[in-house]
């Protein structure tokens, strides 16, 4: 996964795959505040090929994932963007939040 988390992982998001849904990509977030599955279709890709994925975060509090530049699965509005991006720091993460 690869993901944006505060200090003391008091906030976290990142884009992970199977979490809830088997085969499925989702935004993933603290204590699933942030987080809800969108609907997509089941990842057939195989492990060796890549595939582009993308988050956005709006300023109305939707959340919406591309895969391959297409939208993948539904817009979301769920919880309260974390609005964190100043104290945040990225990385590579494991299910837990991603190393400080």
């Amino acid at each position: 996964m690869i993901g944006l988390d505060t200090p003391g992982d008091q906030f976290f998001d990142s884009i992970v795959f199977g979490e809830i849904k088997p085969g499925h990509w989702m935004a993933g977030s603290d204590f699933f505040r942030r987080t809800q599955e969108p609907g997509g279709p089941e990842e057939t890709t195989p492990p060796a090929k890549l595939i582009h994925m993308v988050i956005v975060y709006a300023r109305d509090n939707s959340v919406t994932l591309y895969r391959n530049g297409r939208l993948y699965g539904e817009t979301l509005h769920q919880g309260e963007n974390c609005n964190c991006s100043r104290r945040a720091s990225r990385g590579f993460c494991s299910g837990n939040g991603c190393p400080e």
